[in-house]
């Protein structure tokens, strides 16, 4: 199910062209296209369950998909790594809530993120680590 989504959303040709992605706008206009794709497409499937398609489950897809085909081969030395979404999971936003307390929106469930909810997480995940936003992830480990 997942491998028919990621071909749907044809999110390999990300690994022969990044041009259009530029800037995080780019690359968020890009999320968005891309995770209605993953979504649609799962939709459609008869053996999945619709009640656990979310925009965070898609978000997931995507940075994972980044993360293993284009960030961890490049050792997190291109472009995209400075712009492109970390995967947001309970771990994270579990660790973020503990150090940042005020910032009630990591109290949320990844698995529940409409899209709203999603861009209001990378909002601020973008305050915390402004010039690389895959540096993050360093918040797994805490």
């Amino acid at each position: 199910h997942i491998k028919s989504a990621i071909e749907h959303a044809e999110l390999k040709k990300l690994l022969i062209d990044t041009s259009g992605i530029h800037s995080a706008e780019d690359f968020d206009n890009f999320h968005k296209e891309k995770a209605k794709l993953i979504m649609d497409n799962l939709m459609e499937n008869k053996n999945v369950d619709r009640s656990k398609i979310s925009y965070g489950r898609a978000a997931k897809i995507i940075a994972i998909y980044i993360k293993t085909a284009i960030i961890i081969p490049n050792n997190g030395d291109c472009e995209l790594s400075k712009i492109a979404h970390p995967p947001i999971d309970r771990i994270l936003l579990s660790n973020l809530s503990n150090q940042y307390p005020d910032e009630t929106i990591f109290n949320t469930s990844w698995t529940k993120l409409n899209d709203r909810n999603y861009f209001e997480i990378i909002g601020k995940l973008r305050n915390i680590e402004p010039n690389q936003l895959w540096r993050i992830e360093k918040h797994w480990i805490l």
